[in-house]
């Protein structure tokens, strides 16, 4: 986890939208409140259930 702050409740919520697919998941907020370490940790998820690599975009802008 490389010392982050686990943040279970937003994963579980992006979780619930894993087989939709007219849903785009898109986090916003002010700076430095985590939301990078969220996505970082939404994707781990989608990897360790099993995701491949080409399934997954993240965009950091």
């Amino acid at each position: 986890m490389n010392g982050k702050l686990a943040r279970v409740d937003y994963v579980t919520v992006l979780e619930s939208f894993k087989d939709t697919n007219d849903v785009v998941k898109v986090l916003t907020g002010m700076r430095r409140c985590g939301k990078t370490s969220i996505l970082e940790q939404y994707i781990d998820s989608l990897r360790d259930s099993g995701v491949s690599e080409e399934d997954i975009f993240y965009l950091d802008f």
